[in-house]
């Protein structure tokens, strides 16, 4: 018993340190995997960190013993590991514990957590990759020039890191500073479109600021009004997860349409109507063997990629956690309106309309928004006591 209360004395007292610690330790172990460095850590590693969670969760029901905290646990992080194990595919199971985890953890500081490896790594993987220490791919491009990974697994896995550094960086920054970082973000994205050929990033980066001057010339004039923001958004989401699949299916079809679609998506849908032709979905997902371009500039004779990340989900990951993600994305977002994080809202909302052509939705190594469900809108500990009831 005296050891019990130890224990949760110890997380009581270092809740939001040891949350720290392990997401980052999750999050340079992932991030490296999109990379050409070759760093090999101990197989236990993930599985130390799996252990550590599972205590640390253990923990927070122990110093807060609440039905509505079991009740998360059992909804969340049961089917993510359920799906995590039966497909193949673990690291929803730290996806699942790490949504669990967050609870009453300030969002800033998950996403400063997140900055403060993110930004350094990508900034080392650039210098090595120009410098000869780390592989620099090169692939040819259909449209301009050549596509530079600058030590990445791909041009898009690169593009991808620093689109969402961006939206985590205007998450966090003060109002006052938005302008400057808009102006650099137009930088970066002339920068990204001319020699990684990236569109995707390219386009969401511009809806993103386009979005920021919407908000700012309707909250001056009009009054932002949460529940139609809110409304707007989800109809905005579900229409792209809508269309994600009944795309794949006019495919099928052969429509001209969709076929001329395809080729400006670099056929996305083509592979999406593969996906759906081929496989069934199923309750909690199958390992669905993919041959992507990535870490290699020798194309392959059998190429096939599911980019889109509600497609991956719902065909890898399965219906229940397809669904669950969905639900969660909603309440995340709703719960920034109400808590006037407009612009993280925002950020998180250009992250699901780029998961229509990305599939990094789930994925440690880029999104951090998709722990915010449950965690704190601040960063005021007697707040945070307050909002407990409601995190």
């Amino acid at each position: 018993m005296l050891l019990i209360g130890n224990y949760k004395t110890f997380i009581e007292k270092y809740n939001k340190e040891v949350f720290s610690i392990v997401y980052i330790f999750l999050l340079i172990h992932f991030f490296w995997g999109t990379t050409m460095i070759q760093i090999h850590l101990p197989r236990c590693y993930t599985w130390i960190c799996l252990v550590v969670l599972l205590g640390y969760i253990i923990g927070k029901i122990l110093v807060e013993p609440n039905r509505k905290y079991l009740i998360i646990m059992a909804t969340i992080v049961a089917p993510f590991i359920i799906s995590g194990l039966l497909s193949g595919y673990h690291e929803l199971m730290y996806v699942g514990l790490l949504i669990a985890a967050a609870k009453d953890i300030p969002i800033d500081r998950i996403l400063k957590d997140y900055l403060m490896v993110c930004i350094p790594f990508l900034l080392i993987t650039i210098l090595g990759s120009q410098i000869g220490i780390v592989e620099n791919l090169i692939y040819p491009s259909l449209y301009r020039g050549n596509r530079i990974a600058y030590g990445f697994l791909s041009p898009t896995d690169f593009c991808a890191h620093v689109l969402f550094i961006i939206l985590v960086l205007f998450s966090v920054i003060k109002k006052k500073n938005y302008w400057k970082m808009a102006l650099i973000s137009v930088l970066i994205a002339a920068f990204l479109y001319f020699r990684c050929d990236g569109r995707t990033t390219v386009a969401s980066l511009l809806i993103f600021l386009t979005g920021i001057a919407i908000c700012y010339i309707i909250k001056k004039w009009v009054g932002l009004n949460k529940r139609i923001e809110w409304l707007l958004v989800d109809i905005c989401e579900s229409f792209i997860v809508i269309a994600s699949f009944v795309l794949g299916w006019l495919y099928q079809l052969n429509n001209k349409y969709i076929i001329g679609l395809n080729d400006v998506l670099s056929d996305r849908l083509k592979y999406i109507a593969q996906t759906m032709s081929t496989y069934n979905i199923k309750l909690w997902g199958q390992y669905i063997e993919e041959h992507g371009n990535g870490g290699s500039i020798i194309a392959k004779d059998n190429y096939f990629f599911i980019d889109n990340s509600f497609v991956r989900c719902m065909y890898e990951y399965g219906a229940i956690v397809f669904v669950l993600v969905i639900v969660l994305i909603f309440m995340a977002q709703k719960k920034m309106l109400d808590n006037e994080k407009y612009i993280m809202c925002l950020a998180f909302f250009i992250v699901t309309i780029a998961s229509f052509a990305e599939h990094h939705l789930l994925e440690i190594a880029y999104n951090p928004f998709i722990f915010s469900v449950f965690a704190c809108m601040s960063n005021n500990d007697k707040v945070i006591m307050e909002e407990k009831r409601i995190c």
